[in-house]
């Protein structure tokens, strides 16, 4: 028979795993997984993030003359820049691609 050994350093979140047999620890393992990934994802968990919806809400409503895409501040200016740089390189190198597709091959 078979028999779980645990080892030196345990991870907080494992080290209530006893030893047992083999399939039998399997088995209140997989439980205690389930259940630590269940309460993870729950929407009480997650308490301790703040709501951010108000402060942004003042950023973006604010009437500076700004577009939206630049009143996130330098990110959303990177973003914007680097997303609009892809998108011209893109077109361009499907144009490119559609030309060389539709000149005959020189033999």
């Amino acid at each position: 028979m078979h028999v779980c050994v645990s080892v030196k350093y345990t991870p907080p979140y494992i080290q209530h795993l006893e030893v047992y047999p083999r399939g039998l620890s399997n088995m209140r393992n997989l439980q205690y997984m389930s259940r630590l990934l269940y309460r993870s994802f729950s929407t009480t968990g997650n308490n301790f993030v703040k709501n951010k919806v108000p402060q942004n809400q003042k950023i973006f409503q604010e009437d500076n003359g700004l577009p939206v895409h630049i009143k996130g501040g330098t990110v959303d200016v990177l973003l914007y820049r680097f997303t609009m740089g892809i998108t011209v390189a893109g077109t361009g190198l499907s144009l490119y691609w559609l030309l060389i597709a539709s000149l005959p091959k020189k033999n």
